[in-house]
C-alpha cells in the first residue's frame, strides 16, 4: 500500500487518474499515469509552464484539466463533470497518451525523452537562459 508498484496496478486498472498537483503540476504523478494510460485529471491552475518539453509532450491533447477552484467547491461534480466530458475523446485522448509517451517516457519503445532533453539544454545554453 503506497507503493509505486501500488500505484501503478490502481493507474493500470482505471480509465481515470487524479493527479493533484504537488509542488509543481507536473508532478511525477502525470507521468505515471500517462505511463499506465490511465488518462490525468489534473487538478491545478496555471500548469502549462511546468510541463517538460511542452511543444513535443502536446498535453493539451491527452491532459484533462480541473482547475482548483472547482474542485474545491465541488470535489465529485467537477471530476464527473471532466469525466462526462472526456469519455467521448477516449480514443482520441488515448491516440494523443501513445505519441506523447514517446517524446516524455525515457522507457517507452523509440523513446526521444533524452533527446529532447538535450535539445532543451542546448537551446536554453544558447540563448543564456
Amino acid at each position: 500500500r503506497g507503493s509505486p508498484l501500488h500505484t501503478a496496478r490502481g493507474m493500470l486498472s482505471h480509465e481515470f487518474c487524479l493527479v493533484p498537483r504537488g509542488d509543481t503540476p507536473s508532478s511525477g504523478r502525470l507521468y505515471a499515469a500517462l505511463a499506465c494510460r490511465c488518462v490525468p485529471l489534473l487538478i491545478a491552475n496555471r500548469f502549462a509552464e511546468h510541463f517538460a518539453f511542452p511543444t513535443r509532450g502536446r498535453y493539451d491533447e491527452w491532459v484533462v484539466s480541473v482547475p482548483e477552484g472547482e474542485f474545491m467547491r465541488s470535489p465529485r461534480a467537477s471530476i464527473e463533470g471532466a469525466i462526462h466530458q472526456a469519455r467521448p475523446q477516449l480514443t482520441r485522448i488515448r491516440s494523443a497518451m501513445e505519441a506523447a509517451g514517446v517524446e516524455l517516457l525515457y522507457d517507452a519503445a523509440g523513446s526521444r525523452a533524452a533527446d529532447n532533453m538535450l535539445r532543451d539544454w542546448s537551446a536554453s545554453c544558447a540563448t543564456g537562459g
